[in-house]
C-alpha cells in the first residue's frame, strides 16, 4: 500500500488539486453574475454552428429579434468551447451545465499545462508549484466562482504555455517558437484582457532572457505571426462599427460604435484619466515586480529576503483579490476589472522563481512556501462556501430566479416577466413567433410566401405591383444587399433601422433575397489566418525535419 501511494503521489496530489478547486462548483455549480450571458451565447452559438454557420457572426434572434452581430463582445474560444457541450443544456436548466462543465474543465487544464510547464523541477517542487499557480492568488474565488469569467479562467489555463514557449525558444529546443506562436493565438482568442495583460508582459520577460539575436528575432516572429493567425478575429473586430444595443430602456433602441466602444473606450469618456491611471500602474507594478525580482535573484539576493519579498506579495494580493476595497477608492467608476487581472499575472512569473528558491533545499524550504499555498486555500474553501451558501437559497427556482432577486448588478433595470432574456440580448423562440417579422406597407398590392430567415440571408417568394413597400423586422447595417430574381431593387430603413424593401415594377412568383454577404475585412482576416496557420505548420515541419538530421 506504502509503495502503491509513493508510485501514484503525483496523481493524488493532483488529482486533491483538482478536487479542492473545483469540488464546490460540482456542488453549487458557477452561477457568477456572468454565468447566464455566457450559457446563452453558448445556446445560440452551438444553434448556428448546427445550421452550418463555421464561425457564427450574425445572430437573427439577438435584440428583441432584430437580429445583429452578436459575438464580438468576446473573443470566439471560448465560445466554440463552451458550444462543443451544448447537449447538455435545455430551456428547463437554463442551460447552466454548459457553463459548469467548461469551468471544470479550465481548471484542469489549468492544472495540466502548469504541470508540464515545471516538468524539468523535481517532483516535489513541480507539484508545489502547480497548487502555487491553482491557488495563489485564490482567482477561482473570482472569476470562476464570483464572475464566472469563462474567457478569464481559459486564458489562465493556456498562460504557462507562454513561459514554456519562451524557455524553449531560449534554450534552443524543438518547437519551441510553434508553442509560443499557439500560445498567443489560444490567449488571444480567448480573453481581450488577458491579451492585454499576458502577452506584453510575456514579451518583457522574454526579451530579459533572451541573450541572442535569433532569440529575439523568434519572439518578435512569433508574435506577428499569431497576430496574423487571429486575423479572423482582429480585423473584424477594428473595422466593424455598427452594432445595435439596447440601452436602458426597452422601447428604446440606440446605435453604438462597437471600434470607439471597445477599442477607444469611449464609454469612459468622462473619466478616462482615473481609468487609464489604474491600467498604467498595475502594468508598471507588475513588470517592474518580475524584472526585480529576475534581476536581484540574479544578482545573488539572500534567500530570506525572496521568501519575504513572496510573503509580502501574497498578503498583498491575497487582500486586493478578497476585497475591492482598494481600487474602489482609486476610481470613481469602480472598475476593479484591469487591476484584479493583473494579479493573474503575477504567480506566472512568481511560480518558477519561487520553484528555484524551493528546490535549493527541498526539505526545509517546501513547508515553508506551502504556507503560501495553504492560507489561500483555506481562505478560498470558507470564502467560497460562504457564497456558495448564500447562493443555494435562489438555486431551488432556478437560475433565472438567482438573476432576478439580485438585480441590484442592474440598478436602472426593473425585471418583468420573461425580461430576464431580453437583457441578455437573447429573445426566445416563443416571444419572436408574437414579434412581427415581415409586414406589406400601405401603398401597392404584395403578397409573399414560403419565407425563410437564415442568419445573413432572407429569401421568399414574392408577387407585387410597382412601387410596393415590404417591411422586414431586421436590423439594418451596411452591407445588406437585396436582389429579386438577381436584379438589385432599392433596400432602406426606417427610423428604427429595420430593412424595407422597394419594387420599381411588377413581380409574379418571384424570388427576393436579402443578403449580407462577408465584408472585406471578413474575407482578408480569413485569407490571412489560413496563410498564419500554414506558416505555422510549415515551422513545426522545418523543426522536425532539423532535429531529424
Amino acid at each position: 500500500m506504502r509503495n502503491a501511494f509513493k508510485n501514484n503521489q503525483s496523481i493524488i496530489f493532483l488529482a486533491l488539486i483538482a478536487m479542492l478547486a473545483a469540488v464546490p462548483g460540482l456542488i453549487y455549480g458557477f452561477a457568477g453574475h456572468d454565468s447566464f450571458i455566457h450559457a446563452l451565447w453558448a445556446k445560440r452559438f452551438s444553434a448556428l454552428l448546427a445550421g452550418g454557420e463555421i464561425y457564427p457572426r450574425f445572430d437573427p434572434e439577438v435584440f428583441l429579434g432584430n437580429g445583429s452581430y452578436a459575438f464580438f463582445f468576446y473573443p470566439p474560444l471560448t465560445i466554440y468551447i463552451n458550444s462543443a457541450f451544448s447537449f447538455l443544456g435545455s430551456e428547463s436548466n437554463y442551460f447552466m451545465p454548459v457553463i459548469n462543465t467548461s469551468m471544470i474543465l479550465a481548471i484542469l487544464t489549468a492544472i495540466a499545462t502548469s504541470y508540464f510547464w515545471l516538468r524539468n523541477y523535481e517532483m516535489k517542487v513541480r507539484l508545489l508549484g502547480v497548487a502555487l499557480y491553482i491557488f495563489f492568488p485564490p482567482f477561482l474565488a473570482f472569476y470562476a466562482y464570483i464572475s464566472t469569467g469563462v474567457g478569464m479562467v481559459w486564458a489562465y489555463a493556456f498562460a504557462p504555455l507562454l513561459l514554456m514557449g519562451i524557455v524553449r525558444i531560449i534554450e534552443n529546443r524543438r518547437y519551441g517558437f510553434a508553442l509560443y506562436t499557439f500560445a498567443q493565438t489560444l490567449i488571444i482568442l480567448t480573453n481581450i484582457p488577458a491579451t492585454i495583460i499576458y502577452l506584453p508582459i510575456a514579451t518583457i520577460y522574454g526579451f530579459y532572457c533572451a541573450n541572442k539575436k535569433s532569440h529575439y528575432a523568434k519572439l518578435i516572429f512569433s508574435s506577428l505571426l499569431s497576430l496574423i493567425i487571429c486575423a479572423v478575429y482582429i480585423l473584424p473586430m477594428i473595422f466593424l462599427k455598427d452594432l445595435m444595443n439596447l440601452h436602458s430602456h426597452w422601447d428604446t433602441v440606440i446605435g453604438f460604435k462597437y471600434q470607439e466602444h471597445f477599442v477607444n473606450f469611449s464609454s469612459f469618456i468622462d473619466s478616462k484619466a482615473p481609468y487609464f491611471l489604474i491600467i498604467v500602474l498595475t502594468y508598471v507594478l507588475t513588470v517592474g515586480l518580475v524584472l526585480f525580482l529576475l534581476k536581484k535573484l540574479g544578482a545573488g539576493l539572500g534567500k530570506k529576503s525572496i521568501f519575504s519579498i513572496v510573503i509580502i506579495i501574497s498578503i498583498l494580493f491575497l487582500s486586493c483579490s478578497l476585497s475591492s476595497f482598494l481600487w474602489e477608492q482609486i476610481s470613481i467608476l469602480q472598475i476593479i476589472q484591469f487591476p484584479f487581472r493583473f494579479m493573474l499575472a503575477t504567480p506566472l512569473f512568481l511560480v518558477p522563481i519561487i520553484a528555484k528558491y524551493v528546490e535549493q533545499d527541498v526539505k526545509e524550504r517546501i513547508m515553508q512556501v506551502s504556507a503560501i499555498i495553504i492560507i489561500p486555500a483555506i481562505i478560498l474553501a470558507i470564502f467560497v462556501a460562504y457564497i456558495s451558501s448564500n447562493k443555494i437559497q435562489h438555486i431551488p427556482s432556478g437560475i433565472k430566479a438567482y438573476f432576478t432577486n439580485n438585480i441590484e448588478y442592474y440598478p436602472h433595470y426593473t425585471p418583468k416577466k420573461d425580461d430576464l432574456y431580453k437583457y441578455f440580448f437573447i429573445t426566445p423562440l416563443d416571444e419572436l413567433k408574437k414579434n412581427r417579422k415581415v409586414e406589406i406597407m400601405d401603398g401597392a398590392m404584395a403578397g409573399i410566401k414560403n419565407l425563410t430567415w437564415q442568419p445573413r440571408e432572407i429569401t421568399a417568394e414574392i408577387s407585387a405591383e410597382s412601387g410596393a413597400k415590404i417591411w422586414f423586422r431586421r436590423f439594418y447595417i451596411d452591407g445588406w444587399q437585396a436582389e429579386i430574381d438577381g436584379e438589385r431593387v432599392l433596400l432602406e430603413k426606417d427610423d428604427f433601422n429595420n430593412m424595407i424593401v422597394s419594387t420599381e415594377k411588377d413581380y409574379k412568383n418571384s424570388i427576393l433575397k436579402i443578403s449580407l454577404p462577408p465584408y472585406w475585412h471578413e474575407r482578408l482576416g480569413a485569407w490571412l489566418s489560413a496563410f498564419g496557420m500554414l506558416i505555422l505548420i510549415a515551422s513545426l515541419i522545418c523543426s522536425k525535419f532539423r532535429r531529424n538530421n
